[in-house]
């Protein structure tokens, strides 16, 4: 059966047909052909065993999985609670058979700018650095930040690239590193026309030599 997606956003509707954007103008709301093409309600989905957070909420619209990313004053960056919480909500979601997809977006931000996900919140893992000076920090220590940030994210990644169920991404603005990662490996990935996409990158150019960062835009 043919996939068909269409992706209603605050001020542009997308019809997705195996990868082919059809813009129209209209408001919010995301539906699917698994259901009828009517508004379906939000219901915030609570699970006993998910490791939650107020900075990642998880809902349903209904056979849409929906995971809205609500760090603003970060600008909606990944930190270790948020990818703890994607495992968990991701683990009922790809075994529940009456959910079809999930859908990823952002909240509202503190600013004018418009964001999906800034990156990884690399703050929060300086601070642990600098509290905990004596610690073997970038040696992948159990239980630092400064190495279970980087190893929960792509235990993320692996689970959404082997997803058991299509993932649709709402570029709607500022993506970035992390942000990358949570929605790249997804089938769908919807840019609107504030979609700023960067990705930085690390590379050798001979063993034990490594250049600066550099930014992928």
């Amino acid at each position: 059966m043919r996939e068909i997606f269409e992706i209603v956003t605050t001020t542009t509707r997308y019809a997705i047909n195996d990868g082919h954007d059809e813009k129209i103008s209209s408001h919010y709301s995301l539906f699917t052909h698994f259901s009828l093409l009517a508004p379906v309600h939000h219901t915030v989905m609570t699970y006993s065993m998910i490791r939650v957070t107020t900075k990642l909420i998880p809902s349903r619209s209904g056979n849409l999985g929906v995971m809205t990313l609500n760090n603003p004053k970060a600008m909606h960056a990944l930190n270790l609670e948020m990818s703890h919480c994607v495992q968990d909500v991701l683990k009922e979601w790809y075994a529940d058979d009456t959910l079809a997809a999930v859908l990823l977006k952002s909240g509202k931000t503190e600013t004018k700018t418009r964001v999906f996900c800034a990156g990884g919140d690399v703050k929060s893992i300086y601070k642990d650095a600098i509290a905990s000076p004596d610690e073997t920090h970038g040696q992948g220590t159990p239980g630092l930040t400064t190495a279970e940030f980087f190893r929960q994210e792509y235990i993320v990644n692996h689970a959404l690239a082997t997803a058991t169920k299509p993932q649709i991404s709402l570029w709607d603005g500022i993506v970035m590193g992390g942000g990358v990662g949570l929605s790249i490996h997804g089938k769908y990935r919807v840019a609107t026309e504030n979609t700023v996409f960067a990705m930085v990158r690390e590379y050798r150019t001979s063993p034990g030599q490594r250049k600066p960062y550099e930014c992928i835009d």
